[in-house]
């Protein structure tokens, strides 16, 4: 039975619930249809935070019925470089708990930008987001439509377009995003994008 995972911020209150309960609806009426569907706000409703003024991170763990719940103080990622890669034949439509995908399209590299039939996705744990010194642009094509991408798309804080590979360059920086990271905390400047 495939396995997939929902990630949770927790910072001063649950964030974004209604999205990620979207793309739990999502995964239900494509792989357990005649299943009931879990209710991410009731399930995490239990949960016990050891410090409410920490951000945390909630893992949920799921296939028709809820598996696992970790929590873990979040730690933010150094991120200096980051590496192209392309791959063709990736998909991951759905959040899937199994990412060895991701390791072998990653190796030994710190951090990648993975580019699937010309067009720029995603990396390996987030949506991108460019900045063209006027602009906001997300990439059209994601293997995953995450939720802080859902959340700044319809709040209108950035905008949806095809990017290409030959494109990255009229950018100067991208910012990572994910449930756990905002625009801004991890930003890359084109110039450090190995191709």
């Amino acid at each position: 039975m495939c396995l997939f995972i929902e990630t949770i911020c927790y910072d001063n209150g649950l964030k974004n619930i209604s999205l990620h309960q979207e793309r739990v609806n999502k995964v239900f009426n494509k792989f357990f249809q005649n299943k009931e569907v879990i209710k991410i706000e009731e399930v995490l409703k239990e949960i016990k935070i050891p410090n409410e003024k920490t951000k945390y991170k909630i893992r949920v763990l799921y296939s028709d019925t809820v598996k696992e719940i970790k929590i873990e103080k979040y730690i933010l990622k150094k991120i200096n470089k980051i590496y192209i890669v392309k791959d063709d034949k990736i998909d991951y439509e759905y959040k899937f708990a199994d990412r060895r995908i991701f390791d072998r399209l990653k190796k030994d590299k710190n951090e990648i930008i993975i580019i699937k039939n010309g067009f720029v996705t995603d990396t390996s744990f987030s949506n991108i987001v460019f900045y063209d010194k006027k602009r906001l642009i997300t990439p059209s094509t994601p293997l995953l439509k995450g939720t802080k991408r859902e959340n700044l798309l319809r709040e209108t804080i950035i905008v949806e377009d095809e990017i290409k590979l030959g494109d990255i360059k009229k950018f100067s920086k991208i910012f990572l995003i994910n449930a756990m990271l905002d625009i801004g905390e991890i930003e890359i400047e084109t110039k450090n994008i190995i191709f």
